[in-house]
């Protein structure tokens, strides 16, 4: 069996120090957002993240929940930000119909993130892979634009997380 051409590349890329890649190579990771998904995709980065590959990636592109597990994984911390799944997220805290104003709770998620299962922002805002995520233009929902993360400073990133987690009509911060 062959291995794809792009997995070689990756591969080939395993164990890279922090500095970018000059292989003559882009190579970009896309995450996508929706609660379910993201709980997948964290599984699938705790396995790249044991394989090496953290920092085998130039870009990463993400939406919504996706954003959240980019940090982690970029940070090296993924195994944490993975079982905020499980823990937290998986109660009445964060998703509840009945609570009809708020289903989705971005405000806890975001304090998940800031102190339940501290993101080490230092390491992530010392990360050369360019993470961007999608936020959606307000009024226009229909239009989103991508944000670079290394454009804010980390007083800012929490704001970043709130904008790009929240959805309009499930998941209205304070």
């Amino acid at each position: 069996m062959e291995i794809h051409p792009v997995l070689r590349r990756v591969l080939a890329r395993r164990g890279a120090p922090g500095a970018p890649v000059t292989d003559g190579r882009k190579i970009t990771l896309v995450l996508f957002g929706g609660i379910m998904n993201a709980a997948r995709g964290a599984g699938a980065l705790a396995a790249l993240e044991e394989l090496g590959l953290t920092a085998a990636f130039d870009s990463v592109y993400t939406m919504s929940s996706g954003f959240a597990n980019a940090c982690y994984f970029l940070s090296g911390q993924m195994k944490l930000g993975a079982s905020m799944y499980y823990n937290e997220l998986s109660g009445l805290k964060f998703l509840n119909v009945l609570r009809f104003w708020k289903p989705a709770d971005i405000d806890y998620f975001v304090s998940q993130v800031k102190t339940g299962k501290a993101l080490d922002l230092g390491k992530l805002f010392a990360s050369h892979t360019r993470l961007c995520t999608m936020v959606t233009k307000v009024p226009d929902l229909n239009t989103g634009i991508f944000l670079e993360i290394h454009d804010f400073d980390r007083e800012h990133y929490f704001e970043l997380l709130r904008a790009c987690s929240s959805l309009p009509m499930v998941g209205r911060g304070s």
